[in-house]
């Protein structure tokens, strides 16, 4: 069967996010060197290009030129175990797993009372597992034979014969989603164009290592295996993602990615058992990149219910062993900021209920605080991470602010992200002030504002509409020109769109201002995401760019046309980058347009939405 011209296009795109152009030839060479060590039935992948015997001996008549049959509803497609199989990937822990990830004991017992009161609030790490069932609740039909169908035409090379990658130690399917992973890692979760980010610098090189340690003694840490099998799962929903624009896709690969989604949260469940019973062995770095990559499952496969309690575990775990250490790695200090930008964001959006008891004060002074929102939560459970970790939780997270420590990791967020610290300290601060007025509201009716808080909103609303990028721009330090160029075109302009979409994120939010009043900064945050994304389609830069300062924008817009495009720049990013947080944040968008027009309320704001559909939203 010749493919059509649409697949053929898709199969090209794939291998160019596979591969450097300038790193084919390379490829080609170490293929052609390794050749006379190559045995016969095996099979050599390196990028787009596989190395395979041709057994000439067969007649031309038997050889068999079908795609294979559909797997059976049985088969695991990559080298993991069921619960109850007699293959299993051995921890060097052998702990039960009867305990429930949502409801760990010991320190993190913190935000136990939280669960019941916020239902979104919720992780289950039942080993009683049904991909049945599990299939319903995401409006995907069971599996069965009849029902699974074949991958999308970009995947045709991957083997579906789950007995001969069981002959392996690890199957040919794994070494596709790591090199999709590896393809893609650099691109997804930053929109500033870098040769190696902290997802190929950490993430990559570990899984990586943890799959050597499968391939050869089939045994690793909870935390580890829980990195391994998180990764495969980003990679899975990423690539089900990209093939939904081509003809005959299917649902092969998000089925694949749930079962891999499961594994490494029920193995990340038994990483937190082990680490409070005493018991750990795996590293600070191992567990919080487990963590974080949950996360980032929730944002590349669009289901972010769960991503607020992994990120809430994450604030416990770091209280517990990453504030103690003294001299924090650089890779500690890039996962600390990875961590900092999707908890800021996380929180900017995430509404608490209303309640008949008054949450605690911060036990620091507000003018010590760039991040209060890492807080919020604690205080409406009655505790401050800053007292559980006994100290100030920045402190110990970036250092004191004017030393070496402080300033490397202000850097280093610009290097990752591209934008200025300051603009997230204001999210940050807004959402702090935001929560601080509506629990005010909620306790003492009729009082909207005390005098301490409308001076604090007053010296904030000053620093943000005073901000310049020229004060607080983010220093280049890239080797490559070509990068270097790139970043300086289209970055300048991300950082107008996410500043406008920061004051109006304030009016509305703290000041409740009406959006009528705010169209004009609407509509330059939509027109300068708009440059920014052409400018980089000019120079070919793939990175993805974020969700927030065009939902924010797009959210309190009026005019039609503007609605349109930023609805298009959404579906658009989502198509190129294969991140379902864009389509999430399109989709509410379209409920909430479609909601003022039916009412005719144009004030009805996604906070409105949010708060009556208990959403949890991770818009990075």
């Amino acid at each position: 069967m010749i493919p059509a011209e649409a697949e053929r296009a898709a199969m090209s795109r794939e291998i160019l996010h596979q591969i450097d152009d300038d790193e084919i030839d390379k490829v080609l060479s170490e293929l052609d060197s390794e050749t006379h060590e190559f045995q016969a039935n095996g099979l050599l992948v390196m990028g787009p290009f596989a190395l395979f015997w041709a057994n000439t001996a067969l007649p031309e008549a038997s050889v068999n030129h079908e795609l294979p049959s559909e797997p059976s509803a049985s088969m695991d497609f990559l080298y993991v175990a069921g619960d109850h199989d007699d293959i299993s990937l051995t921890p060097t822990v052998d702990m039960d797993c009867t305990s429930s990830f949502g409801q760990i004991p010991g320190p993190f017992s913190l935000f136990a009372p939280c669960w019941s009161t916020y239902p979104d609030i919720h992780i289950d790490a039942d080993p009683n597992y049904n991909i049945s069932e599990r299939l319903v609740a995401v409006n995907l039909p069971p599996m069965n034979n009849s029902q699974i169908a074949l991958p999308s035409p970009l995947s045709f090379h991957v083997s579906l014969n789950i007995e001969n990658d069981l002959e392996a130690p690890v199957s040919p399917t794994t070494h596709f989603l790591l090199r999709h992973y590896r393809a893609q890692a650099g691109k997804l979760f930053s929109p500033r164009r870098v040769h190696k980010s902290p997802w190929d610098i950490m993430h990559l090189p570990r899984v990586l290592s943890i799959f050597s340690e499968l391939s050869v003694f089939n045994k690793s840490t909870h935390a580890e295996t829980a990195l391994f099998y998180g990764t495969l799962a980003v990679s899975a929903f990423n690539f089900d993602r990209l093939g939904l624009e081509q003809d005959g896709s299917s649902d092969y690969w998000w089925v694949f990615g749930e079962r891999l989604r499961h594994k490494a949260k029920v193995e990340l469940g038994r990483s937190f058992d082990t680490e409070i019973s005493g018991g750990g062995k795996s590293k600070y770095k191992d567990i919080l990149m487990a963590i974080l990559t949950m996360v980032t499952i929730s944002v590349v496969n669009g289901q972010q219910a769960e991503a607020r309690s992994f990120l809430l575990n994450a604030d416990m775990f770091i209280c517990l062993r990453g504030i103690p250490k003294v001299n924090k790695s650089r890779k500690v200090k890039l996962l600390h900021q990875i961590y900092l930008f999707l908890r800021i964001i996380e929180e900017s959006t995430y509404v608490f209920p209303q309640e008949t008891q008054q949450r605690l004060s911060f036990s620091l002074p507000h003018n010590k605080m760039k991040f209060p929102s890492l807080r919020t939560h604690s205080l409406h459970v009655g505790r401050d991470l800053d007292e559980h970790c006994g100290g100030d939780l920045e402190l110990g997270l970036f250092g004191a602010p004017g030393d070496e420590d402080c300033q490397q990791n202000s850097t280093l967020f610009g290097q990752i992200y591209g934008i200025p610290e300051t603009l997230l300290s204001f999210i940050s601060r807004i959402s702090s002030l935001a929560d601080e007025i509506g629990n005010l509201n909620n306790q003492s009716k009729g009082l909207t504002m005390t005098d301490e808080l409308e001076r604090r909103c007053r010296n904030l609303e000053n620093e943000i509409c005073s901000w310049s990028s020229d004060r607080d721009s983010v220093g280049d330090n890239i080797d490559d020109p070509i990068s270097m160029s790139a970043n300086r075109a289209f970055i300048p302009h991300l950082v107008v769109a996410l500043h406008s979409a920061v004051i109006i994120f304030f009016y509305r939010r703290v000041r409740k201002l009406n959006s009528f009043l705010l169209q004009s900064y609407a509509e330059k945050a939509i027109v300068a995401i708009e440059r920014a994304e052409k400018v980089k389609l000019g120079f070919s830069v793939v990175n993805t760019g974020i969700v927030w300062p065009v939902f924010i924008a797009a959210a309190e817009t009026m005019n039609p046309d503007l609605q349109l495009r930023s609805s298009k720049l959404l579906r658009d990013c989502a198509k190129t980058s294969g991140l379902r947080n864009f389509d999430v944040a399109e989709g509410l968008l379209q409920d909430l347009w479609k909601r003022r027009r039916g009412d005719g309320n144009a004030e009805i704001s996604w906070v409105d939405l949010v708060i009556e559909r208990k959403l949890t939203l991770v818009l990075t």
